[in-house]
């Protein structure tokens, strides 16, 4: 299976995301710098880094993942009154906060890790030694990480290069967007209450050139436009479906890897538009789908070849308007679900009696209960495939 490569839509969330981590973390750092010790600065940098660190391991970069993972580690430990707040220990974050900043942006400008960010791990885990505990003054001065030396293939960004880096996008609160949306439904439902009564009044006035019917023309003109901004607003709050797609190819390739099976993932479909709202939802329950595609569609190498299939299985992930409906299928070519194990499971969940009969379909449908799993039993309907379909 090919290495996963995040495209560039799927980069350029993640260096707008990171941004504003890397803002907060700053933000942090001068105001503990500043003020001291407060245990909610300290908590809220946490949030920020957190998810920093997630967001980077699902992208591949898994330098800048390891980084931040210590330098939360370094917050707890300030949280906890471990390490002293002290000009040299702001140093060592600082120098840090600016080498992190800029491997983000390399990384993201270069489509991969182009800076290692070992001298600055490295001073982040002398902070955390026992050490620092009993010679914090002397620990935290050999702490400081030199400045790492520009890569032959350019010099890194200077700092204030990355103060007036330009957003090609704007932050908006969904909750925003959704009162936008409210208000413009107004809008329409007043608009046609006034068409109608400069309707009325163009033809109790009668003549074409009185003012009654400039009126009626002028609404005519805010019906366009109003119907233009509605268009509009329901645009904005419309994503494509590979925002949700795009997250899986990496987590295939490590749930595969985990159990020793070979699977490709192809995608279709992704320019496929998405109410935000429902690009939230769908996530999860895709999720869900697809890890059991892994865990109990798609056998081992071996055993596929022992069944004449290739050794590398295939899931497909699929999106499509139909109607006013989009229709999102998942698909794998493994061993399929076998009804007669579920309605075991079933039973023994409590969810169906024992002499209750169902057919196959109805059957495996439970898969779909909260909770519920067959893990631990092999299918045993070789060459069946396994289809799902959300609407």
């Amino acid at each position: 299976m090919s290495a996963f490569e995040a495209s560039q839509d799927l980069l350029n969330i993640y260096i707008e995301d990171a941004r504003s981590h890397l803002e907060a973390l700053d933000h942090a750092l001068l105001s503990l710098e500043r003020e001291g010790f407060d245990h909610e600065q300290v908590s809220a940098v946490l949030g920020p880094l957190h998810t920093l660190k997630g967001n980077s391991g699902m992208i591949g970069f898994t330098r800048v993942k390891d980084y931040v993972h210590r330098l939360e580690d370094v917050f707890v430990a300030i949280d906890e009154r471990r390490l002293p707040l002290q000009p040299s220990l702001f140093d060592a974050l600082f120098a840090g906060a600016s080498a992190l900043r800029d491997a983000v942006e390399r990384a993201c400008a270069e489509k991969g890790e182009v800076r290692d960010l070992l001298p600055e791990k490295a001073a982040l885990e002398a902070l955390l030694a026992p050490a620092a505990a009993a010679a914090p003054t002397q620990q935290l001065a050999k702490a400081a990480p030199k400045p790492a030396p520009p890569l032959a293939s350019g010099k890194a960004a200077a700092p204030e290069q990355y103060v007036s880096a330009r957003s090609s996008t704007v932050r908006v609160d969904f909750a925003q967007l959704d009162q936008l949306l409210n208000l413009v439904g107004e809008l329409i439902i007043y608009r046609t209450k006034l068409k109608e009564l400069a309707h009325d009044a163009a033809e109790q006035a009668g003549g074409r050139g009185s003012a009654a019917h400039q009126l009626v023309e002028a609404l005519q003109q805010v019906q366009g436009v109003s119907t233009q901004l509605q268009e509009t607003v329901m645009d904005l709050r419309m994503l494509p479906v590979r925002h949700v797609f795009e997250r899986f190819p990496r987590l295939v390739r490590d749930l595969a890897r985990q159990q020793g099976k070979d699977v490709e993932l192809i995608l279709e479909g992704q320019n496929t538009r998405v109410d935000k709202a429902i690009i939230d939802e769908i996530g999860e329950p895709l999720v869900h789908m697809v890890r059991n595609a892994i865990d109990h569609g798609i056998e081992t190498p071996q055993e596929r070849v022992r069944r004449g299939k290739t050794p590398t299985g295939t899931i497909l992930m699929a999106a499509a308007q139909e109607s006013n409906q989009v229709v999102i299928t998942i698909m794998d070519d493994g061993g399929g679900i076998d009804a007669d194990q579920v309605r075991k499971k079933a039973v023994e969940r409590g969810l169906l009696q024992a002499d209750q009969v169902l057919s196959d379909r109805d059957a495996i449908q439970f898969v779909f209960a909260q909770g519920f799993s067959t893990r631990g039993e092999s299918p045993t309907c070789p060459g069946a495939a396994s289809v799902w379909t959300w609407c």
